[in-house]
């Protein structure tokens, strides 16, 4: 059985956007590993101060699905910053 390390960050909803009260979003935190090696992944990470984490049994639909939001939203958001970064006004070279 493999297990995983996952970090829930829950924050008020937007209801002019059409959100819930409540949005909550599981991040992945490590690969699959043991019990062992997950357990000792919580405990640097909780040792380090990073909060609201725990160890996940593997399930792959749900790991997969988890990964895939989570590469989505990365994604969206290298595209944002592309769009910025690449006008040459603000590359800092002369004018």
């Amino acid at each position: 059985m493999k297990y995983y390390i996952s970090k829930v960050d829950i924050r008020k909803g937007d209801g002019k956007k059409g959100e819930p009260a409540i949005v909550a979003t599981e991040r992945i935190l490590t690969k699959p590993a043991p019990y062992k090696a997950a357990k000792e992944a919580l405990r640097r990470y909780t040792n380090i101060g990073i909060t609201n984490i725990s160890i996940c049994e593997h399930k792959t639909a749900r790991y997969r699905k988890l990964m895939k939001a989570q590469r989505k939203k990365a994604d969206e958001g290298s595209k944002k910053e592309s769009k910025t970064s690449n006008d040459s006004r603000y590359c800092g070279g002369t004018k």
